[in-house]
């Protein structure tokens, strides 16, 4: 949460635990999205783990 604070801050926004939490929250919705979608482009079914690290070329 320190360097989301300092991002925050840096950019001259207002650094509140709740502009923090948003930005946290967006961030975990995108990555779980994108796994989602992977997971099911490779053939994984709901594997998100492995659609992860497939589309990473680690799988």
């Amino acid at each position: 949460m320190y360097i989301f604070r300092n991002k925050i801050h840096e950019s001259g926004k207002a650094c509140t635990n709740e502009a923090v939490d948003e930005k946290l929250h967006a961030i975990m919705v995108n990555i779980y999205n994108n796994c989602k979608k992977a997971s099911e482009d490779y053939g994984f079914g709901y594997n998100l783990v492995a659609g992860a690290m497939h589309q990473q070329g680690n799988y």
